[in-house]
């Protein structure tokens, strides 16, 4: 019996290496560990419980795709990782207030840890596998996180996805067809028609504000944060519309208050004029 536990240990230890640190009460059985061997491995340290069925081996603290797949794991039979979740495994979100889990209205367990949403059968295109961790796809998760973080949270994603060279925008509008009728499906669809979408990633709230009065105003997308090269310079402009050599910069308070970055930012502005550009300020 104790021979038979030491062929155990590398086997778990082989599994939990390739599943982020977790492994479930199932495959422990398939090795061969009785119910009792299981938890006399949680009385002495070397597993851990993390949600009914599912265990960390060997230290208790998981890394956030570690505790994704034992949310996934713990949910049961067709269950991925989806939501606010899935966008940030995907990279696009970075608030995760809580883990969230998809999976069949038919099957699974009720679960206090995390959320879990009961969906219909996913299309084969909307779910996959990303880094070991069964989740929708992007633009399946696009049209989930949408009626919670609306249009500019999807155009936001969008942008960041293609920061991130993930953006499939065909795959998108396929989702979008199929997903019909989803309270999502018109955010998503209505994001999709401003011209330039992909473009409009924003790091400052005034910069958030000032994208948010001019599509209000039909106002073109501009490019967000882009660099703009002059002879001798290379300047990062706030608002570019390459086609009319317009840029527009939104300045905070701060900015006018130190003296050296005022004059700096007259000098900028001079040089891009010099080179053809117009430059207009927000505060």
């Amino acid at each position: 019996m104790a021979d038979a536990r030491r062929r155990s240990n590398p086997r778990i230890a082989a599994i939990a290496a390739s599943q982020h640190a977790v492994v479930h009460l199932n495959q422990l059985r398939r090795l061969g560990l009785s119910d009792s061997a299981v938890r006399s491995r949680v009385a002495t340290g070397r597993l851990h419980l993390v949600h009914r069925g599912v265990y960390a081996v060997g230290c208790p603290l998981l890394a956030r795709e570690g505790e994704w797949l034992a949310a996934v794991l713990a949910a049961g039979p067709g269950a991925v990782l989806s939501h606010l979740s899935v966008a940030a495994h995907h990279g696009v979100r970075r608030d995760v207030p809580e883990i969230q889990v998809s999976m069949p209205r038919s099957g699974g367990r009720r679960q206090a840890a995390f959320r879990i949403h009961r969906v219909g059968p996913l299309h084969p295109d909307d779910f996959g596998r990303m880094r070991g961790i069964p989740c929708t796809s992007l633009p399946r998760a696009l049209i989930d996180i949408a009626p919670s973080v609306g249009s500019r949270g999807v155009e936001l994603a969008i942008a960041e996805a293609q920061y991130r060279r993930t953006y499939d925008r065909t795959a998108v509008e396929a989702a979008v067809a199929r997903a019909r009728g989803r309270p999502g499906v018109a955010i998503v669809r209505g994001v999709l028609e401003i011209e330039g979408v992909e473009r409009t990633l924003t790091n400052r709230e005034l910069e958030e504000r000032f994208l948010s009065i001019s599509r209000c105003a039909g106002i073109p997308m501009p490019g967000v944060n882009q660099l703009v090269r002059v002879p001798g310079h290379c300047f990062k402009c706030d608002f570019v519309w390459p086609d009319v050599r317009l840029i527009a910069e939104t300045d905070g308070r701060d900015a006018h208050t130190r003296d050296l970055q005022f004059e700096e930012d007259r000098r900028r502005d001079s040089l891009l004029k010099l080179a053809g550009w117009e430059v207009v300020r927000f505060t």
